[in-house]
């Protein structure tokens, strides 16, 4: 049995209340998933409670708003699989 390529995956929305779960659990198997997020702003949606929010390494953040597609071209460069949670 071969050994699967660690996939590199995108998240939109990371900081919002959905994202941040689905990035958490991405970046907790990091044997299978590179993960990275973008976010419009770099402040946690308000519906996220402060012990449940992960922060996304500075590394691994794209500041892009949806809106403007040169950013989010420059954001998904690389990546494999975009999950779309904005």
């Amino acid at each position: 049995m071969s050994k699967e390529a660690v996939k590199r995956v995108l998240v939109t929305g990371a900081y919002g209340l959905i994202g941040n779960s689905v990035f958490t659990h991405l970046a907790a198997r990091p044997e299978r998933y590179e993960a990275f997020g973008t976010v419009r702003r770099e402040l946690p949606s308000t519906r996220i409670e402060k012990g449940d929010f992960h922060l996304v390494p500075k590394e691994r953040l794209r500041v892009a708003d949806l809106g403007d597609i040169d950013a989010m071209r420059r954001a998904a460069r690389g990546m494999q699989v975009i999950v779309h949670m904005a």
